[in-house]
């Protein structure tokens, strides 16, 4: 794949988002959990587009794990 295209792939994964019940599964933890370091201002930064509705782009997910990767 070329350079440009795997750019803009990289790109678009990085803005895709994900709901809360599959970034509880990438983390593994419960629902209960994520909504728990949500309100605690811990986890990975999510995007309000509602009062009931809370979504987190992928990029974000996975900085917010690499972050914590103490190797």
């Amino acid at each position: 794949m070329p350079t440009r295209q795997r750019r803009k792939a990289i790109m678009n994964h990085e803005e895709e988002l994900l709901k809360p019940r599959e970034v509880a599964a990438m983390l593994r933890i419960s629902l209960p959990t994520l909504a728990r370091w949500r309100q605690h201002g811990r986890g990975p930064h999510c995007i309000r587009l509602g009062y009931n509705h809370v979504v987190y782009r992928a990029g974000d997910v996975e900085h917010w794990i690499t972050q914590r990767d103490h190797r």
